[in-house]
């Protein structure tokens, strides 16, 4: 009888261990994990570096339509997540990015881009962490979700029920920053695709063929097509 009491009690205390490590785990951000300051000057100055030289590549006038290719580091997307992408929402008319939800960091690999943000889970608030792999197949970009996570620790489960469930979590029904956060969600679990062409101004149009992704890098194929009319 003691030996048993004995086996059971260090089950219990294995198991307090366990919780004691997941909930530890939880807290602890992600290595990579390091927001930019958006109000440093060198943050503002990159990420207005990155959008005129996306601008400046996507407007360049080429002879064909061969493929172009085109680099971003993570640190350059950091930096205008960071420093544009709340006046970029308003600008485009996509609504006000919930002002309790900590703006998104990525952290690019050869397995695709992970995903952080900070926002309140209860009365505590949390980072959650989600694997992207997007991919393109005839002319629509999909991501696909491969893993979700608070921390360090995987959440069980499917990842596409997981992030839903985390949204819900996070932006209370009726809220209305809720619908950015949704329409995210839906783009998040394929539930909506991105068209992976982009209207210039002259009316010519920049179709994205592919993606590639190395440590710290996307590679970005695309090609110029003439005005549609």
């Amino acid at each position: 009888m003691k030996r048993r009491w004995r086996i059971l009690f260090l089950v219990f205390l294995l198991l307090l261990v366990g919780l004691a490590w997941v909930w530890g785990e939880s807290r602890r951000a992600p290595a990579w994990y390091a927001p930019p300051d958006p109000r440093s000057v060198a943050v503002v100055e990159m990420a207005e570096q990155v959008e005129y030289g996306v601008v400046e590549h996507f407007h360049k006038i080429r002879e064909d339509e061969e493929p172009w290719r085109m680099e971003v580091s993570d640190g350059q997307i950091n930096a205008w997540l960071a420093a544009r992408l709340p006046e970029w929402l308003a600008h485009e008319g996509s609504g006000a990015w919930p002002a309790d939800v900590g703006l998104p960091q990525i952290n690019i690999g050869e397995n695709g881009i992970d995903i952080a943000l900070e926002a309140p889970v209860g009365d505590t608030r949390q980072l959650l962490v989600s694997r992207l792999a997007p991919q393109i197949i005839d002319g629509r970009m999909r991501v696909e979700v491969n893993r979700v996570g608070v921390g360090r620790v995987a959440v069980p489960g499917a990842p596409a029920v997981s992030i839903m469930e985390l949204i819900d979590r996070v932006v209370p029904a009726g809220a209305a920053e809720g619908d950015l956060m949704r329409q995210l969600a839906d783009m998040l679990t394929g539930r909506d695709q991105m068209d992976t062409l982009v209207s210039l101004t002259d009316g010519r149009r920049v179709e994205l063929l592919d993606m590639a992704f190395r440590d710290g890098v996307l590679e970005l194929t695309n090609r110029t097509l003439p005005d549609a009319e």
